[in-house]
């Protein structure tokens, strides 16, 4: 039976409890756990690139920041030890 089929017979939580018995007992194969894993992915696709952007872009300005933040302390270090070289 497909799952199409099955699910449009079942209420959405029946389909559920039966999806989760089917993953739990290997009932189809060992990799339908993949199958489901892999169908769920496609199905947020375009959710999940677009998070992945946002966190990229957000670690970009965080390293950018830090960064910033090391080259000061890096160059006022340096201005204090020639500060106390000089005098």
């Amino acid at each position: 039976m497909g799952g199409a089929y099955l699910s449009s017979l079942m209420d959405p939580d029946q389909f559920l409890i039966f999806l989760a018995q089917v993953l739990w007992t290997d009932y189809y194969s060992r990799s339908f756990v993949l199958f489901v894993a892999l169908a769920v992915l496609e199905s947020h696709r375009d959710v999940i690139l677009r998070y992945l952007v946002e966190v990229g872009a957000l670690r970009n300005r965080f390293s950018v920041a830090i960064a910033d933040v090391f080259l000061t302390h890096s160059s006022m270090r340096y201005s204090r030890c020639v500060s106390s070289i000089d005098t």
